[in-house]
């Protein structure tokens, strides 16, 4: 397991390892959390999350205005570049459709989104892309990978026209410089950049998805359960990248049923309750406790 709260409430002993190799093998009680990180990742991970470094800008990206499609209605907000937007809610109470409609998915019967000022009309998930808008999906084997493909192909496939030569025919350095660039910048360890992502661990997996998502400076980041099956050595890097997007610019909206996620990765977060928005609070003194309240009022 990697759920270290899980482990450390169920088990007398664990043994530890990291690349193949046998870290050490101790008593729980001999280890407080932080150790059991440290030896897992190879690492000191001061904060679970990395902190915020700057301020928000003034500048609105993004605003709803009354959006509703057939599965979300009444929802309303402004996102500011470099915001990160958590949405919470029990489970599937609208918050994958939410992000859904920012990529064409789920067309608007009523309402606006607008892009710096201007009406939007994203007919699809290319067109979304065009616009900057990346997604990061949930199920990242059946909706975010090319299994049998290899790391390459999978980092670069939104990417392709910019990676090719005239006819269409993709330029191989390109294309391998590409998606070294960015799978080092989401500290993806594998064998080489041919292998196929099936042999990935989990959280190497969802940093394909991410090399690919960032792959052209994403303005909008759409992560749906980001985290979601991933060891806590990925996690930490996962954070101190979508921190490190949204501090350069980006806006996020993130979606998480990891309450202690929400709250410290987050600037805001929207409550949605059978697909409609309930209202939306900050995360200043927020807690766990207090956030799951609100989702069950």
């Amino acid at each position: 397991s990697h759920r270290i709260d899980e482990v450390m409430n169920i088990c007398d002993s664990i043994t530890i390892l990291r690349d193949g190799q046998h870290i050490l093998t101790d008593s729980l009680n001999s280890l407080n959390k932080q150790e059991i990180i440290q030896h897992m990742t190879g690492r000191t991970v001061k904060n679970a999350y990395p902190v915020r470094q700057s301020q928000i800008e003034e500048i609105t990206f993004l605003r709803c205005e009354d959006v509703s499609t057939r599965h979300i209605s009444g929802i309303n907000f402004d996102l500011k570049k470099g915001e990160i937007l958590g949405v919470a809610g029990l489970a599937n109470m609208g918050q994958n459709e939410l992000l859904k409609t920012f990529l064409g998915v789920d067309k608007l019967r009523s309402g606006a989104i607008y892009k710096h000022g201007t009406k939007m009309h994203i007919k699809n998930p290319v067109a979304a892309w065009r616009e900057r808008f990346a997604y990061v999906p949930r199920e990242r084997r059946k909706e975010g990978l090319m299994l049998h493909s290899s790391i390459i192909h999978n980092t670069t496939l939104p990417h392709l026209k910019k990676l090719s030569r005239e006819f269409s025919v993709v330029h191989q350095k390109k294309e391998r410089d590409h998606s070294e660039k960015f799978t080092k910048e989401v500290r993806l360890k594998s064998t080489h950049l041919s292998q196929p992502t099936y042999q990935l661990s989990g959280g190497n997996q969802q940093k394909v998805v991410f090399a690919r998502a960032i792959g052209d400076q994403p303005e909008l980041l759409l992560l749906d359960e980001p985290t979601r099956g991933v060891d806590v050595g990925a996690k930490f890097d996962i954070y101190s990248l979508i921190r490190s997007l949204s501090q350069e610019g980006a806006a996020v909206i993130l979606t998480s049923s990891d309450l202690p996620e929400l709250i410290s990765m987050c600037d805001r977060i929207l409550i949605m309750r059978n697909g409609i928005q309930q209202k939306i609070v900050a995360t200043d003194n927020l807690t766990a406790s207090s956030l799951l309240e609100l989702l069950n009022e």
